[in-house]
């Protein structure tokens, strides 16, 4: 009995240290994470959804464009078309700056 609770001990400790060095190692890399995000400008993503006729990229594109520049863009469908004819569909527009996604 007292070698099993002599390496539950060990084992704890060993555990305890295991944790507290992934920890460290996680909070590193969240600051590297954090550092590299710098060049990151809120503000520049427009996220739209509906519910109808999923438009196509081409029509999100020429929509959008009428109001800034963008940059990138996607549409999704979400599921199956209902009996009504209608799905549900949402997208993210990126702008190239700010004024565009104040829309």
């Amino acid at each position: 009995k007292i070698e099993w609770e002599t390496g539950k001990r060990t084992f704890r400790a060993m555990q305890s240290q295991q944790f507290a060095t992934a920890t460290a190692e996680t909070k590193t890399e969240r600051a590297a994470e954090r550092a590299s995000d710098a060049g990151y400008t809120q503000g520049l993503v427009l996220r739209f959804q509906g519910e109808g006729n999923t438009p196509s990229n081409t029509k999100v594109k020429d929509s959008f464009e009428a109001f800034a520049a963008i940059r990138s863009w996607d549409v999704t469908a979400l599921g199956e078309i209902g009996s009504a004819g209608l799905q549900q569909f949402h997208g993210h527009v990126r702008f190239e700056d700010t004024k565009g996604a104040k829309l």
